[in-house]
């Protein structure tokens, strides 16, 4: 049986969690595959039966089936969340899975712990041990790219028995595309939503690092300004702002080109 896969990739932003659900509101299925961690498919299967949103999310936080804090996740989870019980009722025979890796979510939340700890002793001090950041940056991405790989293959084993299946990706959607067209019988399509996307400061970091561990070293001095950066995005706009969407969109329209010095556009500005 040949069967179709559309992977939908897009930022870590809310307004794109909002663009993803319209379109999967919109896009006829038999499968719908979702980046919530795997600990999470029987209630979000709860969730799209139509036990209540605010039933379903007590329960997460009372078995703790996410890390804290709990709300930054919610913040960009509910708006897939919350169509689920609609698509479910025009399609009754969907089935969901939840493909993420419950290991690797307790290890992002764990970094980011560390790097919430290294940035407040950064604003306090105004001193930056580039090697504390990197160590901390370069096992979180290790563990990433298994996590990305592992979840590819689990997504594999499963799409190839649904003759059309939506699969809902972060940015690294290129990945899950490559490891499922080597399978044969599978056609596949990848389209971004929210691009061209300016990498935070943090992101952009991160991918230097990425191109470290692919044989691209970079220099320290590069990225202490890569860090001072984050420290500003934090100070200046994540602190000052309502949402972290607000905080990112103020960013873009006054600072983000300024990365563009250090990095180069190609580095800093994803496009797919």
């Amino acid at each position: 049986m040949s069967s179709e896969v559309f992977i939908l990739a897009f930022p870590k932003l809310r307004i794109s969690h909002v663009e993803a659900a319209q379109t999967i509101s919109k896009t006829p299925h038999d499968a719908l595959f979702l980046m919530f961690s795997r600990n999470l498919e029987e209630p979000v299967k709860i969730l799209a039966e139509g036990f209540p949103y605010d039933y379903v999310i007590n329960e997460i936080k009372k078995q703790k089936l996410i890390p804290e804090p709990f709300g930054a996740w919610e913040y960009f989870a509910e708006p897939i969340l919350k169509i689920l019980s609609k698509i479910k009722q025009k399609n009754p025979k969907l089935n969901i899975y939840c493909y993420g890796s419950p290991i690797y979510e307790n290890i992002s939340t764990e970094t980011a712990t560390k790097i919430a700890t290294l940035t407040l002793k950064a604003l306090a001090t105004g001193k930056i041990n580039v090697k504390e950041w990197k160590k901390v940056l370069l096992e979180e991405i290790k563990f990433s790219l298994d996590a990305t790989e592992e979840e590819a293959e689990f997504v594999l084993s499963i799409v190839k028995n649904y003759k059309k299946s939506l699969c809902v990706s972060g940015l690294q959607g290129k990945n899950l595309e490559e490891k499922i067209r080597l399978e044969k019988n599978m056609n596949v399509k990848l389209e971004y939503l929210g691009v061209p996307y300016y990498l935070t400061p943090l992101e952009a970091l991160k991918k230097e690092l990425l191109n470290e561990l692919e044989g691209k070293p970079s220099s320290d001095e590069k990225m202490e300004k890569l860090i001072k950066y984050h420290l500003r995005y934090i100070k200046k706009y994540i602190l000052l702002s309502k949402s972290l969407d607000d905080a990112y969109f103020r960013w873009v329209v006054e600072e983000a080109k300024n990365l563009e010095n250090i990095v180069g556009k190609q580095q800093i500005v994803f496009t797919g």
